[in-house]
């Protein structure tokens, strides 16, 4: 039970608490970015206020980091593998597969995404990502990655601005806020690929007995399929250019 400090588990192990812990901390800090990039929109991109907004998005966004890189320091690979990550995996029942839950399934990393203009909805390929999530996160959170569709990209509104007031010193100042914003974002999800979907869930799979490879990932897809997908997705929240085709 969620009482005296502990949380609901599956198991008593100290590793699960862990976790659950890292995790939550990092979701509700990407929580607090998408918030306060949601306002700027409104207010402009050059404004004070704007100004104030990425600053603390950035803030945020380097909590994530911050906390993933705990979680890489204290998690046990193997407590891991082998008796969390079981937990959260697809389970077939009767004709149906169940898909397990994901570190992912959740809509402000997503809107981070488009409201910086690193990803769109135009794009087959991370709109895909998105539908593909949509059945799986809270009601509240649907309704935010159905506004998507629809969401201003501040690359887009900071390139608007130039073209028709040019390099004002108050754009130049909000321009580097907001470059600031999207190294964070970049950097917070690339470690969280290399250090610890690599670390917990890749490598392990490759040494692991037939038994526990089998359905390796939390949701359905093989391993491989997968690693390319959050590969690509890496590429493409640290702004590369070797995306390739639809990015």
């Amino acid at each position: 039970e969620a009482i005296g400090g502990r949380y609901r588990t599956f198991t008593s192990l100290p590793d699960e608490e862990l976790f659950i812990r890292f995790n939550a901390l990092g979701v509700f800090a990407y929580y607090r970015a998408a918030e306060a990039l949601r306002g700027i929109p409104n207010i402009g991109v050059s404004s004070v206020v704007a100004g104030y907004l990425f600053d603390e998005a950035e803030a945020a966004l380097r909590d994530v980091l911050r906390f993933n890189q705990e979680l890489g320091r204290q998690l046990d690979v193997d407590r891991f593998f082998f008796n969390i990550r079981p937990y959260f995996k697809t389970y077939r029942v009767g004709d149906t597969d169940h898909r397990g839950a994901n570190a992912g399934d959740f809509s402000a990393i997503n809107e981070i995404d488009v409201t910086l203009g690193l990803c769109g909805m135009d794009d087959p390929f991370y709109r895909s990502i998105v539908r593909e999530k949509f059945m799986h996160v809270p009601p509240d959170d649907q309704q935010v990655l159905k506004s998507l569709e629809h969401r201003a990209s501040l690359a887009q509104m900071f390139r608007s601005e130039f073209a028709s007031h040019g390099a004002s010193p108050e754009w130049k100042t909000n321009a580097g806020k907001f470059l600031a914003v999207c190294k964070a974002h970049g950097a917070a999800y690339a470690y969280h690929h290399q250090r610890l979907v690599k670390g917990y869930v890749e490598a392990p799979s490759k040494t692991a007995t037939s038994a526990h490879t089998a359905g390796v990932t939390s949701s359905g897809p093989p391993l491989d399929e997968v690693m390319a997908m959050l590969g690509r997705l890496m590429q493409m929240r640290n702004a590369r250019p070797d995306i390739g085709a639809g990015g």
